[in-house]
């Protein structure tokens, strides 16, 4: 068996009989069908009693195409990197492309099919691993920057017209260039993070012209000079949702979530409310190499321990045994709490490398 990713599955439950006939059931018995997915790309329901809790799936698929965010970074007039865009993939092998260069198809997430190529071979390499979806679609070289003090992401939520909230700051942890979880809070600068609350929100307030509402979040990079780029925009949840939920008690954001797309009133509330006073991280359990086996199923505590006891741990698996992994796969979760930002990246990373060393093997 291989995984799939979400915009793959979201289109098979849009063609699935068996969830069709789910739905007409459902829609016998009651006014309205909730529906919450990762994202909404690909999502094609024909049913008018479905309230899908997210942004509709024509602005995602807009605004989850890379090369749309760069012209809407420039148009809102953010800082952004040097970037230069390719109308399709023969334009790109023509090109003279200074190396080393960051490289990204239209459509990727967490990193999948992004690269850093430092030479020829890097982008033969790059250019063998693309999928359909992308071969016909444009594409974006940016300058490869160096020596980055840290990347941030923010998560935020669009209530209503120009009304954007920014919830959290955290920094991502990145394996080479691909997304494996967060850790909270971001170390960034105030004044940095000052500045990445405004960039979220005129994102978010310009999305909400356009009738986007719900979750959303930025990333980021801050180079050693201390300058901020925003370099993505993700118009969906992310993969920190669930903690962000657990972490937040004052506000119930689930509840926000559904008063949004029920257009009920929304309570009032800010950054503050939503902070806490520890650290916490959690990471995607993501495979070194392409194609791995699952060697056993696990789950260690549950979601809520690390909220309700510092220094608690919660890790599980999502697939059974034997289950083969593809590149990009992750088969599991962990996430932990503690006091100190650098002593639990120490503690997760070591804990993070055993449980793929005892739970993998290679096919």
């Amino acid at each position: 068996k291989l995984g799939c990713r979400s915009t793959d599955l979201n289109k098979e439950f849009s063609e699935s009989k068996f969830v069709s006939d789910l739905l007409s059931n459902l829609s016998n018995k009651q006014d309205r069908i909730f529906l919450i997915s990762f994202t909404s790309f690909g999502l094609r329901l024909q049913n008018d009693k479905i309230v899908n809790i997210g942004p509709g799936s024509r602005l995602v698929e807009k605004y989850d195409n890379k090369i749309e965010q760069v012209r809407l970074f420039k148009k809102l007039k953010l800082p952004v990197n040097i970037t230069e865009v390719y109308k399709d993939i023969n334009a790109l092998k023509k090109a003279i492309i200074e190396f080393p260069s960051f490289i990204s198809p239209a459509f990727t997430s967490g990193g999948a099919e992004n690269a850093i190529i430092f030479s020829e071979k890097d982008l033969n390499i790059f250019f063998e691993k693309l999928r359909i979806i992308n071969l016909d679609k444009e594409f974006f070289v940016a300058r490869y920057i160096e020596n980055i003090q840290c990347s941030p992401n923010s998560i935020g939520i669009i209530c209503g017209k120009n009304d954007t909230r920014v919830l959290i700051l955290t920094d991502q942890l990145i394996r080479g260039v691909k997304h494996t979880g967060n850790i909270y809070p971001s170390m960034a600068s105030d004044e940095n993070k000052k500045e990445m609350i405004g960039i979220t929100k005129k994102i978010g307030d310009y999305l909400s012209e356009l009738g986007f509402r719900g979750l959303f979040g930025c990333d980021f990079i801050i180079d050693e000079t201390g300058k901020v780029y925003v370099v993505e925009l993700n118009p969906r949840r992310q993969s920190c949702y669930l903690i962000t939920q657990l972490m937040s008690k004052q506000i119930d954001l689930l509840e926000v979530e559904l008063k949004i797309f029920m257009g009920e009133e929304i309570p009032k509330f800010s950054y503050d409310n939503i902070q806490c006073d520890y650290t916490w991280i959690h990471s995607k359990l993501k495979q070194h190499q392409e194609y791995q086996k699952i060697t056993k199923e696990f789950k260690l505590n549950n979601e809520q321990t690390p909220f309700n006891k510092l220094g608690g741990v919660f890790s599980c698996s999502y697939f059974p045994a034997d289950y083969l992994l593809n590149d990009c796969n992750y088969y599991g979760y962990y996430v932990s709490s503690g006091s100190n930002y650098d002593e639990l990246l120490k503690k997760a990373q070591k804990e993070i490398e055993n449980i793929l060393l005892t739970t993998l093997k290679d096919v």
